[in-house]
C-alpha cells in the first residue's frame, strides 16, 4: 500500500496553506468501519464517476469521521474540520481499494489452504 497522506489546512498569512500533514503507511482497520466502507462501496459500485463517490461519502459521512480519525494517528476533530474534501474522497478511495484487496487476498489464501488440506 502506499502512503496515506491527509494534509490540515489552516490561515498563514491571510493565505489557505498547509499547517500539518498526517501520514499513514500501514493500515489495520477495524471491521466495523470496514463494514461501514462496505456500505460506501456498495453505493458506488460499477461507478467510477467521482461525483458518485463524493455523494456516496457525504451521504455516510458519520462512518467517514471515525475511520480517518482511527486512520491517523493523532488527528483531531478540529484538525478534520479544515481538511480538504477532494483529499479525504482520495483517501476513503484508496482505503477502500486496500480493503477489497486484503479481502481477495484472504480469499485466494483460504481457498488455496482448504484446497491443499484436502491433498493428502
Amino acid at each position: 500500500m502506499n502512503k496515506l497522506t491527509l494534509n490540515v489546512y489552516g490561515k498563514v498569512d491571510g493565505k489557505k496553506k498547509v499547517v500539518k500533514t498526517y501520514e499513514t503507511d500501514t493500515l489495520d482497520i477495524s471491521f466495523g468501519i470496514v463494514e461501514d466502507m462496505m456500505e460506501i462501496l456498495d453505493k458506488v459500485q460499477n461507478n467510477s464517476d467521482e461525483n458518485a463517490i463524493l455523494d456516496a461519502i457525504m451521504k455516510n459521512i458519520k462512518n467517514v469521521r471515525p475511520l480517518l480519525l482511527d486512520v491517523f494517528d493523532g488527528l483531531t476533530e478540529e484538525e478534520l474540520k479544515t481538511t480538504s474534501t477532494k483529499e479525504v474522497v482520495q483517501v476513503i478511495v484508496n482505503i477502500i481499494t486496500f480493503a477489497i484487496n486484503q479481502i481477495n487476498n484472504l480469499t485466494v489464501s483460504t481457498s488455496k489452504n482448504l484446497l491443499g488440506a484436502g491433498e493428502k
